[in-house]
């Protein structure tokens, strides 16, 4: 299963695939049983946990519907699972997004928006994840890229708190020649069996060795295995091999690759990150408008990288799989033999559970928690910064059983919007985007006094939005999206319940906000 990890496509900010693998012994429940059983059986027999993450990949892949990408192995752990469709980062930011889905709270009460605020310095000494795991008797080890490295995670990768052992990062053979983008290309295919190896293979290989040698010598602890792939994220540095996969006859340009009408400059970003590399910055662009040869943008909108609030920088691959509920519970150690691609083997199964309900990455806190048969953290309450172990997300298993057994439960109803965001002009500014059945609606809210470094030394209260200034503007995507009309009547039902949620969780900044002239986009979907 591991090895699928060469065939991912570039792609969102974070794929989250959560497994747990062993968890019921012979006594376990079968596949008819309910949810409510499994989970009995499962509180007295504790759960081991494998947490996949992939860096960058958005859901371009073939369980998603995307025939043209070859990813038989994900494919085949979708099929044992259940599927998400439409799942949501809170910001489209690598250390921001991590924080806030590992400690269950938004990025405005972690108070980390950049790659290199340390929640436990600026907001509060959040539990997170896998520190809930350990502490509750749980052996947990890291691999690769769990944590956003550096000063986001104290300097430490958080070891020991939240690891038992300190994690291993993966190492690449030869190591790359130079430091920093502007000395390697962004993008640089490389022959691995002439050269060595690559860092996700030796993140993949150690994990595999790992769990071998657990399973053989640790039966009687439960684990939290967390596996962190570092790509697709830039640069693009992938074993030549697999580019027989994806003719260029194949790979075909976005279908809107205009910058939105009248798009606020609040909105925009002039994607820096890929303009670093050498082979980018040496096309000489002035500007968004000269585009190079989409959670992550791959020209959609006149686009690049992740760093907004469009959908398509947020949208995340995002699945379960639960041994016994999700898929029969198999002891035959063969339930995910490696799938060959290079050697033309494919995927053609079924995915048979799957739901087009909205979800975040900041429920995955207590779903997995309670899945696991530990004790569901509590809801936040409004200022949360003194409370080690509580959660702003929803647990996902009363979702999770209505997708496997809908007579159970017909009535479940779940979330009607979900929430992302991501700051401009130094953090003076935040972008808050809502997406809804139908709709994304975005808007944006400036600070009218202080600044937000000034702020960080004391917890700041609600935020109080004033009457937005200047007219509603609502700007159409090039070639589609919903008649002006039907737009504005959306804009009436959206534009309240966004500024209701801004101004219902603590901020970073104090002082009093106001929406800036701005309802940055509404698409309908």
């Amino acid at each position: 299963m591991f090895n699928s990890t060469r065939q991912m496509a570039f792609g969102v900010i974070v794929v989250i695939l959560v497994v747990f693998t062993g968890v019921l012994r012979a006594q376990g429940v079968t596949s008819e049983d309910s949810m409510t059983s499994w989970l009995k059986t499962v509180s007295s027999s504790p759960s081991n946990v494998l947490f996949l993450i992939a860096d960058d990949l958005r859901p371009k892949l073939g369980c998603y519907g995307e025939n043209n990408m070859v990813t038989p192995n994900i494919d085949h752990l979708a099929s044992k699972s259940v599927l998400f469709k439409r799942a949501y980062s809170q910001q489209a930011l690598c250390g921001p997004s991590r924080t806030s889905f590992l400690t269950g709270r938004r990025p405005d009460t972690t108070r980390v928006l950049d790659l290199h605020a340390y929640w436990r310095d600026v907001a509060g000494d959040f539990t997170t994840l896998p520190q809930f795991f350990k502490n509750h008797g749980y052996v947990t080890q890291g691999v690769g890229k769990i944590f956003h490295p550096g000063t986001s995670s104290g300097g430490h990768n958080e070891f020991p708190e939240s690891w038992s052992k300190r994690v291993h990062l993966g190492e690449e053979q030869p190591p790359l020649p130079n430091v920093g983008p502007q000395n390697n290309p962004a993008c640089d295919p490389v022959n691995v069996t002439r050269t060595g190896f690559l860092q996700d293979s030796d993140i993949a290989s150690f994990a595999i060795e790992w769990l071998g040698n657990y399973s053989a010598n640790h039966r009687h602890q439960p684990f939290f295995l967390a596996v962190g792939f570092h790509k697709p994220h830039l640069p693009f540095r992938y074993p030549a091999e697999f580019e027989s996969l994806y003719p260029m006859s194949n790979i075909h340009l976005a279908e809107h690759r205009t910058r939105p009408e009248n798009l606020t400059e609040l909105a925009w970003s002039d994607f820096e990150e890929i303009r670093n590399y050498h082979d980018v910055s040496s096309l000489s662009l002035i500007g968004p408008d000269h585009l190079i040869p989409d959670d992550f943008q791959l020209g959609e909108n006149g686009e690049w990288c992740k760093h907004t609030n469009f959908d398509i920088a947020l949208k995340i691959p995002y699945m379960l799989h639960v041994p016994g509920v999700t898929s029969p519970l198999d002891t035959s150690g063969q339930s995910f033999r490696h799938i060959n691609a290079l050697a033309g083997e494919r995927f053609n199964g079924q995915i048979p559970y799957s739901t087009n309900e909205l979800v975040e990455a900041v429920d995955l806190f207590p779903t997995i928690t309670e899945l696991a048969g530990l004790e569901k953290p509590q809801t936040c309450p409004e200022n949360s910064q003194n409370i080690e172990v509580c959660t702003e997300g929803t647990s996902l298993v009363p979702l999770l059983r209505h997708v496997i057994e809908p007579s159970t439960n017909e009535n479940v109803k779940w979330k009607d919007a979900v929430y992302s965001q991501y700051p401009r002009e130094n953090k003076k500014v935040m972008g808050y985007t809502m997406k809804t059945d139908k709709y994304r609606l975005h808007g944006v809210g400036g600070i009218r006094q202080g600044q937000l470094h000034a702020q960080l030394e004391s917890r700041p209260g609600v935020r109080t939005l004033r009457p937005r200034h200047g007219p509603l503007r609502v700007p159409q995507r090039s070639g589609g999206g919903a008649a002006q009309d039907h737009r504005a009547a959306a804009v009436t039902e959206t534009e309240g319940r966004l500024e209701t949620h801004a101004a219902a969780v603590p901020k970073v900044p104090a002082g009093p906000y106001c929406w800036l002239a701005v309802l940055v986009t509404l698409w309908q979907n």
